[in-house]
């Protein structure tokens, strides 16, 4: 929950040891983890308490719909940017990946994998030609916001002019894109499968030309018999 979540009138006791209590971290997704996070003070690990937490964050959200609203638009809102944002600002977003080499970042959980499993572990490297390879990809492969946001709106477009066929794919790829931000966060692996299906939708924005094709892929050049057959001689 984020940190400026005021207590609602309404909730029990039992669920007040939920409330925030300080800690403040830059995403939803950190807070969960976070372990001075009020989740994680209570008796039990982290999952022990999910349907306390589920109740607790419901009662949140609908005492306060506008600024649950605004925040799920503005964290759905990192899918257009044209430079990648870094969410949580822990990440590398695509364009951020370099050679060289890195200290290990001072988390917990790192503390733990080289108490428990590798104390020698120093820090991460790049190694040639692997890292090349993939530094260069990430310029190749990655779709900037804004034509995100082209294609979506080219679907919304098909869903309006041809809801039977373009309507079910343009919802699937926005129900992709908003829902784990309404449920937890934004995240850019997330992005990922909501382009192939918006693309399908925004492909039938153009109904001649998409069935045009489609029909050359399925039937070949022609679908006519050629001559000689049916009997006659060549």
């Amino acid at each position: 929950m984020s940190d400026d979540v005021p207590t609602p009138p309404r909730t029990p006791a039992t669920r007040r040891g939920l409330c925030p209590n300080g800690t403040k971290e830059d995403t939803a997704s950190e807070y969960v983890w976070a372990p001075g996070a009020s989740l994680n003070l209570l008796p039990g690990d982290r999952f022990t308490h999910n349907d306390l937490a589920r109740s607790f964050a419901v009662e949140a959200i609908l005492a306060q719909p506008l600024d649950y609203l605004r925040d799920v638009v503005r964290d759905t809102a990192i899918a257009f940017s044209w430079t990648p944002v870094p969410h949580p600002a822990r990440t590398t977003p695509a364009f951020g990946f370099a050679a060289g080499h890195w200290e290990l970042p001072d988390q917990p959980l790192i503390d733990k994998v080289e108490r428990e499993y590798d104390p020698d572990i120093r820090g991460l490297s790049s190694v040639s030609p692997y890292a090349d390879f993939l530094i260069a990809y990430q310029y190749a492969a990655y779709l900037r916001g804004p034509l995100l946001g082209l294609i979506l709106l080219l679907g919304a477009g098909a869903a309006v002019r041809r809801p039977r066929v373009a309507l079910l794919p343009w919802a699937a790829a926005m129900g992709l894109l908003v829902g784990p931000v309404a449920v937890l966060d934004f995240d850019h692996r997330y992005v990922l499968p909501v382009i192939p299906v918006a693309c399908l939708a925004a492909a039938l924005a153009f109904r001649q030309g998409a069935t045009a094709s489609l029909v050359r892929l399925t039937t070949g050049p022609s679908a006519a018999p050629a001559r000689g057959e049916c009997g006659e001689r060549a």
